[in-house]
């Protein structure tokens, strides 16, 4: 089994060598995006922890939907960015 400290770096690098312009866009109002959703639950305080993990990747979050917390990573314009993302933190999140 793989530690999970070299594949959270293993994804980190995929990360960083996606092109600066892949790695996500800056959010804007109004301007369709895609993100990949990593986890959910009804506690924002369980999905802390998992946050942590992804310090330095592209817009990292914990969004709110009713009463459903979801940890989310990046705004890239397009699908095949935002898969590409995905399968680079697969490793870590298996759900994602």
């Amino acid at each position: 089994m793989i530690p999970r400290g070299l594949i959270l770096i293993l994804a980190a690098a995929a990360l960083a060598g996606m092109p600066h312009a892949a790695r996500a866009a800056e959010p804007a109002v109004g301007k369709d995006y895609f993100s990949v959703q990593l986890m959910s639950g009804k506690s924002a305080a369980a999905l802390q922890k998992s946050l942590a993990l992804l310090a330095g990747q592209p817009h990292a979050r914990i969004d709110q939907r009713g009463d459903v917390y979801i940890l989310r990573v990046g705004f890239w314009e397009s699908r095949e960015e935002a898969e590409q993302a995905a399968q680079a933190l697969l490793p870590i999140f298996p759900n994602a």
